[in-house]
């Protein structure tokens, strides 16, 4: 409640900043759709979305509030945006890699990393300290062995422990996903979050959460702050979901169709 900032009768979209979505190469169409739908239930102000050309109409069919481009390019123009993710579908060829060096370098506002994005840093988690602005990694336990240049099973026998080294190696808020989804930043506690079930363990689960994340910070809500409201929202949303379809039956579409639920928990209205 605290976290989340009040609407203000006077406002409009500009009011609450501007997220700009990057991943899904042609053979992952559906990630960045899923990250959109996380998005644009963040209470961002707008959604933008740069993606290949089968994504970019996947995007407009499934997720017609956001703005979106065919063009997945490392000279995509970014100007006026007030929070980036990049990974979700990205691929990991050298388009990638670069895309990935130019927003550590370039980012306008805060970045987030998932997914192939983390991946193309693999054993040079140093590198991501050089981005100007606030950086948010958000990796599942095989992404994060991989930057640390270790086994996933080492990281999940003290996932504490990994989450922090990571924390302190690159400078960046991480989010370890997972049962317990840790949020770690050298010199604070990490804090472990407690709702969420086994049900959310499917494919596209994470892209809902990475979409949530950046729409948050495009809020101007400070990051680590973000990223701790954005995996409670996504765990109660993914309770609710629970409820509807159950466990087993449930998808990644549908935790972001309960983001409203989530919301309501927090706030009536």
């Amino acid at each position: 409640r605290r976290i989340l900032p009040r609407r203000r009768r006077d406002s409009h979209k500009g009011t609450y900043g501007r997220a700009l979505l990057m991943g899904s190469a042609s053979e992952y169409p559906g990630a960045i759709v899923l990250a959109a739908q996380g998005a644009i239930r963040s209470g961002a102000g707008l959604v933008r979305v740069a993606t290949s050309a089968p994504a970019a109409s996947a995007v407009v069919l499934r997720v017609p509030e956001a703005i979106v481009a065919a063009d997945l390019s490392a000279d995509f123009p970014m100007a006026g945006m007030d929070a980036v993710l990049l990974g979700p579908g990205l691929g990991r060829d050298p388009e990638a890699r670069r895309l990935v060096a130019r927003l550590l370098r370039e980012t306008p506002g805060p970045l987030v990393l998932d997914a192939d994005a983390i991946a193309v840093l693999a054993g040079k988690p140093e590198v991501v300290r050089a981005c100007a602005q606030p950086v948010v990694l958000t990796p599942h336990p095989g992404e994060l062995a991989m930057l640390l240049g270790r086994e996933t099973a080492d990281v999940q026998k003290d996932r504490l422990a990994a989450a922090r080294e990571a924390a302190d190696r690159t400078g960046a808020i991480v989010v370890l996903k997972g049962a317990g989804t840790i949020v770690a930043k050298a010199g604070q506690p990490a804090w472990l979050n407690l709702n969420g079930n086994p049900g959310m363990a499917c494919g596209g689960s994470g892209d809902v959460l990475a979409g949530l994340l950046a729409g948050m910070l495009a809020q101007k809500i400070p990051p680590f702050e973000a990223a701790c409201a954005a995996v409670w929202l996504h765990g109660a949303a993914g309770d609710v979901a629970a409820l509807r379809f159950t466990q087993a039956a449930m998808k990644a579409g549908d935790i972001a169709q309960a983001l409203p639920d989530a919301f309501r928990q927090v706030r009536p209205r």
